[in-house]
């Protein structure tokens, strides 16, 4: 007997694969954002934005939400206390609910 899936089922994993990864590179979210501005409520700890930074600036708090070390980000300004994410932003580009953003309008 052949493991093959049929016509139909790979049409429907290849339309969904497709609909995430438009998500994931146009930077929009298939998931609501719970509070406006509150992280830990966004926050969906996948930790996929600690995977995926290629400083190593974030770790995780004491209660499993990452947390950004300011010092190691590319994206901190210290002048302004505030992220510019066109300078990275790796971090944020797979998360689903873009949750770090909420983080940087509460660190300000």
């Amino acid at each position: 007997m052949e493991d093959r899936m049929n016509r139909r089922e790979f049409n429907a994993k290849l339309l969904k694969s497709l609909f995430y990864g438009f998500l994931v590179v146009t930077g929009l979210t298939a998931f609501p954002k719970k509070a406006k501005g509150d992280f830990k409520a966004n926050c969906p700890r996948d930790y996929y934005c600690i995977k995926k930074c290629p400083f190593e600036a974030i770790g995780i708090d004491a209660e499993g939400f990452p947390l950004i070390n300011n010092e190691k980000c590319v994206a901190w300004v210290e002048e302004t206390k505030s992220f510019k994410w066109r300078k990275c932003g790796v971090c944020l580009k797979g998360c689903p609910t873009r949750a770090l953003e909420l983080y940087s309008e509460d660190a300000d």
